[in-house]
């Protein structure tokens, strides 16, 4: 299925173009290197060994309007990264075979400008240290709560650390 590059207000682009988006969806992007503006739906990478997180995680964010793509363990999740190129990273920390603290330090290794969340059910301030010193610009805890997840989510699309 083919998408739209939209450089402009989503919204206003939907109304202009309504069978563009019937026939193809639509996939908003910055101009240049900015980093994403308020109003543009972003491409996000859900890094979970849990389809249960997966698909909890997808039906808080695909109704705010972004683009979701799915990986069940670390290995699909460098290739997802690297070929799909999201916007965002939302990374489990405790996965079989390579864990999220590995997938992070990959993930940065082939983008250093790589945004990244780490969501986990660990609740402590080391690990949450940890992951930020590796790069991660939030730590948002299991089980999920709708609107923490939206407001860190659209902190680190604005590049903002919370």
């Amino acid at each position: 299925m083919a998408a739209a590059i939209v450089p402009v207000s989503c919204r206003q682009w939907e109304l202009d173009n309504p069978m563009a988006v019937k026939m193809w969806g639509k996939i908003c992007v910055p101009m240049g290197d900015k980093p994403l503006r308020e109003g543009f739906m972003a491409k996000i990478l859900i890094v979970d060994d849990s389809s249960l997180s997966r698909r909890m995680l997808r039906a808080i964010l695909a109704p705010a309007g972004h683009e979701i793509v799915e990986a069940s363990d670390g290995l699909v999740a460098l290739e997802r990264y690297v070929l799909d190129r999201p916007d965002l990273v939302l990374l489990d920390l405790v996965m079989a075979g390579m864990d999220g603290f590995e997938v992070l330090e990959k993930i940065r290794q082939l983008d250093g400008e790589a945004r990244v969340i780490v969501a986990t059910a660990d609740l402590q301030t080391l690990t949450r240290t940890i992951v930020e010193t590796a790069g991660a610009l939030a730590l948002i805890n299991k089980p999920y709560a709708p609107q923490t997840v939206l407001e860190a989510v659209s902190s680190a699309l604005k590049g903002v650390a919370q």
